[in-house]
């Protein structure tokens, strides 16, 4: 909140500064989609892969066909993201454009979304501003990707919003971060944590409307699964919820991973800045 008091004019000079360099982010994040939604080149396997199974939806089909299925492409993540864009070539086309397109709004709106939580919290719009453009930097174009994670991301970032702009959690509140959680998981498996925190968050708060928001999360998901493992041919439990334990998690590894490329490397500057944070502003496990 001390953020958003009056700013020396010094201070407001290298504001300008801190926003003119952040603002370089958006500018490569709009040129590459400008790029991508342009051009009907294929030129990542991941978007040939993705685009397989994508038309299968289109089609009224899905991707959780038996083991040993030739005639159609499988895959393991939950169906809502492969939903939006089978939606999309059934309304415009196979053509990949259309499906950039749709991912790149997805993308958008989660820069928003992140500058808008980081708004709520400071009630500083420059550090809002600087926070949007900083998250299109995060992952190399993860804004415009053909796949689930864009919509998952974006989701997830839409109930943090939704819960920071009413910390008093309304019913109605409860309900629409609800749905964003379930979106989220509906899109990839990573969401199901999120659906956990977002719970214990509003337990913690009113565990009357924690145990209601539980409920309902766990009655979509229900009519999910019973809806897609309903469908012809379709091995929906296998292929979301068993399937990943042939990939083990190698525990040896695990913190060479974690620690070595992640946190003190590929996200050492978010890491450091994260860490100062919460030394400089909270002193309480409440507050954390």
């Amino acid at each position: 909140p001390a953020s958003s008091a009056a700013v020396p004019a010094g201070g407001r000079g290298w504001a300008w500064v801190v926003g003119a360099i952040v603002s370089i982010h958006l500018i490569v994040a709009l040129t590459l989609i400008v790029n991508h939604v342009s051009h009907p080149e294929i030129v990542a396997g991941s978007d040939a892969w993705h685009m397989s199974y994508f038309h299968q939806f289109a089609q009224g089909g899905h991707s959780y066909y038996p083991r040993g299925d030739v005639a159609h492409m499988t895959d393991g993540y939950t169906p809502l993201a492969s939903q939006i864009f089978g939606w999309t070539i059934r309304l415009f086309g196979p053509d990949v454009r259309w499906v950039r397109l749709a991912a790149s709004l997805f993308g958008l709106a989660g820069m928003a979304l992140v500058g808008g939580c980081v708004f709520r919290l400071t009630g500083n719009r420059l550090i809002g501003f600087v926070a949007a453009a900083l998250a299109a930097g995060l992952e190399t174009k993860w804004f415009v990707d053909v796949g689930p994670n864009t919509v998952h991301a974006t989701f997830s970032v839409l109930a943090l919003y939704l819960f920071l702009r009413d910390p008093q959690l309304s019913w109605r509140t409860v309900a629409l971060a609800g749905l964003a959680l379930f979106a989220s998981f509906w899109s990839k498996q990573l969401g199901l944590a999120y659906m956990v925190a977002g719970t214990v968050y509003v337990l913690v708060h009113d565990w009357r409307k924690g145990l209601a928001l539980a409920a309902g999360l766990a009655a979509l998901t229900l009519a999910g699964i019973v809806y897609f493992e309903s469908r012809p041919d379709a091995q929906f439990l296998y292929w979301v919820f068993e399937m990943n334990q042939n990939q083990p998690i190698i525990w040896s590894r695990l913190w060479t991973v974690v620690f070595s490329e992640i946190l003190t490397r590929k996200y050492a500057v978010s890491v450091a800045f994260i860490a100062a944070g919460l030394l400089a502003y909270e002193r309480s496990w409440k507050g954390l």
